[in-house]
Parts: structure tokens; sequence; C-alpha cells
């Protein structure tokens, strides 16, 4: 997911919740103009957008908040994933509960590996404050 603002029209709050997996949202400073979409992919997914880029870390059914700066001005978006055997030199990574996963998400540093699931499903609320 490219780095984006959400439309200004759905509010000053941007409310994220993951549902099965643990998840790695990336907040992009505001100075960062490049065009996401010729970025090469393979070189984000292990170095990220910019070095100045801020990581979330979204636990399984846990939620992040964007308001203020994070909403209107820092763009966010999420890294495809990094294989954890090209990372760590391992035919697999073994999760904590003895599932594999071919992908993983990191958070702040390609050696801190957060494992995600196969799919990712989120909630997002945005509304405005009430004036």
């Amino acid at each position: 997911l490219d780095p984006h603002l959400d439309p200004e029209l759905d509010g000053e709050n941007i409310f994220i919740i993951g549902l099965n997996s643990d998840a790695v949202l990336t907040l992009v400073p505001p100075a960062c103009n490049m065009n996401f979409a010729l970025q090469n992919q393979e070189r984000v997914s292990t170095h990220s957008w910019h070095p100045g880029d801020i990581d979330i870390l979204i636990p399984r059914r846990g939620m992040a908040h964007l308001h203020d700066a994070a909403r209107s001005k820092w763009k966010h978006g999420m890294r495809l994933g990094i294989s954890p055997s090209a990372q760590l030199g391992e035919s697999r990574y073994q999760e904590p509960h003895g599932k594999t996963s071919p992908l993983c998400c990191w958070f702040g540093s390609p050696h801190h590996l957060v494992p995600r699931a196969d799919e990712r499903f989120s909630i997002v609320f945005a509304f405005a404050d009430k004036k």
C-alpha cells in the first residue's frame, strides 16, 4: 500500500483496527515528495521509502489513531514485506504458534521481523471532531 493521505473531507481522525494479523503502518515525512508508484518495491521492502520514516506497530486486534500532523501531513502506507529466509538465512521463519509465514513485516529495521498472516484485514474509521 503506497504512502498516501486520506481525503480531507473524511475528517480529522482516522482509526485503523487490524483484525487477523500484526501489521506495521509506516508514516512518511511531509518533505518526501517522491512518486511512490515508481519506486523499486523490492528496495522499499528492505529499506523503506525515506530515511525519516516512522513505523507504527499495530498488533492483531490493535488500533492506531492518526490525528493532526500524522493525519494531514505525514503520508501512511504499508511495505510489501520481506522473506524471512532471505533476511535470516533460514529456510522458513517459525512463528510462535508453530505456523510458518512466507512474508514478514519489519518494525524500525529489517532485523526486527513481525510475522503476519497471509491475508490481512483491517477496518478504517474516519470522522471529524464534533463541533
